[in-house]
């Protein structure tokens, strides 16, 4: 409350001595006046509130405005087109659990061929070619160290009998196979160990690793 205010409460109703005898609306006059100036006090008090507050729905549509804006799309890298008219592409997921294109080849007929290319555990490099009709007459083609096996890996970290290959018919043509035969440093498919006894089908540009030899599959 105002000093002026305070004074004018704690004089109303108080005649001097050398007033004349009030007749009483002078009192009433003066206490309207007293409750006048309170309204207006209490308006502008509440006027200045008013203007110090935020205006929360100017805050709420800057934010939808925010929101609401596009956001620029990424440039996404160019996938490279081979020209080969003989393979096609299809996509799988990787070890890394990301999605991944390989190139596949027209389906394999026992005439055709496999080659694995790559290298030994002391990093030299390898090329194995076998023949498709060769893995069809067996039961099963087995790699591995031991000289009785179809195909001989010498490399101390393929197991006497490692890996075994076979084709199985699918829907339309033999399809080849690879299982591991309980090597000791296993046997992997795209970065995969196999399990003994189950069979996994091998496409073209597959990864093989057979203890620490490391191959692509390429068909023909």
């Amino acid at each position: 409350m105002s000093p002026l205010l305070f004074s004018m409460l704690a004089t109303f109703g108080t005649p001097t001595a050398t007033e004349p005898p009030s007749t009483g609306w002078e009192d009433v006059d003066y206490a309207l006046c007293i409750i006048c100036m309170l309204a207006l006090m209490m308006m502008a008090h509440f006027i200045r509130k008013v203007a110090e507050t935020p205006d929360v729905t100017d805050t709420s549509k800057a934010q939808k405005n925010t929101t609401a804006q596009p956001q620029p799309l990424k440039e996404q890298p160019p996938v490279p087109v081979e020209d080969n008219v003989n393979s096609a592409k299809t996509q799988y997921f990787g070890p890394d659990h990301t999605m991944r294109m390989r190139e596949e080849a027209h389906p394999m007929t026992e005439a055709g061929t496999i080659t694995l290319r790559g290298t030994l555990s002391d990093g030299q490099e390898t090329q194995i070619t076998i023949k498709l009709s060769d893995i069809s007459s067996k039961q099963d083609f087995i790699i591995g160290r031991n000289e009785a096996a179809d195909h001989t890996i010498k490399d101390f970290t393929i197991s006497g009998v490692h890996a075994i290959l076979k084709l199985i018919r699918d829907e339309h043509s033999p399809a080849l196979h690879i299982s591991d035969a309980k090597s000791r440093n296993g046997t992997y498919l795209n970065g995969v160990r196999l399990r003994s006894g189950e069979w996994h089908k091998v496409r073209n540009r597959d990864r093989i690793t057979m203890g620490s030899c490391k191959f692509t599959v390429y068909s023909a």
